[in-house]
């Protein structure tokens, strides 16, 4: 620990002190500001240590900063992955096939056998015929 010239001082100025008045006052006053001495010079170390230690972070940071990039730059054309994709919100995509027509009477009546049934499937049930006979054979 380093002591600066006011506190060496002041030190001074306390034992003189303590010769020519009263000891006990003079003894705590001395035990007073070593203690405020200490705690300030613990309170700075340890600024200084935090201030070294965010340095260190920093550099590191920016160290792995570049390999990671790296990285990620390899597998994104590894993988094939675009740009376009990386901002893209919500699933990806995907490439949904056609549903298959099971039943088809004419060129503009079809229907592929989910969902509510359209008006000419109702009408063919309502005229009491079978709707198998309009299958779509696979």
């Amino acid at each position: 620990m380093v002591l600066s010239f006011h506190q060496i001082n002041f030190s001074i100025t306390i034992v003189f002190l303590l010769h020519y008045t009263n000891p006990v006052k003079g003894i705590k006053k001395l035990i007073n500001k070593t203690t405020d001495i200490m705690s300030s010079y613990k309170l700075s170390e340890l600024k200084a240590q935090i201030a070294q230690l965010q340095r260190e972070e920093a550099e590191i940071i920016k160290n792995d900063r570049i390999a990671i990039i790296k990285e990620i730059k390899d597998k994104l054309e590894a993988y094939n992955i675009t740009i376009e994709e990386l901002q893209r919100k919500g699933k990806p995509a995907s490439a949904k096939s056609p549903s298959v027509i099971k039943y088809r009477k004419d060129e503009h009546n079809f229907w592929v056998g989910r969902g509510p049934k359209p008006q000419w499937v109702k009408a063919v049930e309502a005229n009491g015929e079978s709707i198998e006979q309009y299958r779509v054979p696979v």
